[in-house]
């Protein structure tokens, strides 16, 4: 049966997924799939500010970086279900206990650090939705290195850990296999 907090906790994290998905459908239907990224300084320079092209771009870059957050939103707070369903397949194993209580720290600081990522590696702000002239790299939400990279690698890492956390329990409940002697 479920509790009243997992209800909510559970129409939460539907609301987040509905967000990013109506973010993702946004991009690619309303606003072409268009951005500030993967354009020449030539397309950049002639294209004209009352466009419906430059629109396009500019509310497909803002809606990119809303994507990014709700993405890495999303992934956390699915490790964070993993290890509470850890935490309760761990209850009075102690040396598990702790590795559970660990993980939701590794959880809190690495989403910290992909949240800061994503909205302050570019500044200021509105470079992230900035046409002309190129903003660079980290202000193009689609490509950006410190987004790919980042949640990349913090997302491999915390499932790595988060996969570790059972494995004691796997290998101390497999059987045995003996070898018969011979005679």
């Amino acid at each position: 049966m479920f509790t009243y907090n997992e209800l909510l906790t559970g129409a939460f994290w539907q609301l987040v997924f509905t967000a990013e998905t109506v973010a993702a459908y946004l991009v690619g239907a309303r606003f072409e799939g268009l951005t500030n990224s993967y354009m020449t300084p030539e397309q950049r320079a002639s294209l004209d500010v009352n466009s419906r092209e430059y629109y396009n771009r500019v509310w497909g870059s803002k809606i990119q970086v809303i994507g990014w957050s709700f993405y890495a939103a999303i992934l956390w707070g699915l490790k964070i279900c993993v290890t509470a369903l850890y935490g309760r397949l761990t209850t009075g194993i102690s040396h598990l206990e702790f590795r559970v209580r660990l993980g939701y720290g590794i959880l809190v600081a690495t989403y910290l650090g992909v949240a800061l990522t994503i909205l302050c590696s570019c500044q200021p702000f509105n470079h992230f939705w900035q046409i002309s002239p190129d903003p660079g790299r980290l202000c193009q939400a689609t490509n950006s290195p410190a987004y790919v990279l980042t949640v990349v690698i913090t997302n491999i890492l915390t499932d790595v850990y988060l996969l570790s956390i059972p494995l004691p329990v796997r290998s101390s409940s497999m059987p045995v296999a003996y070898e018969q002697s011979s005679r």
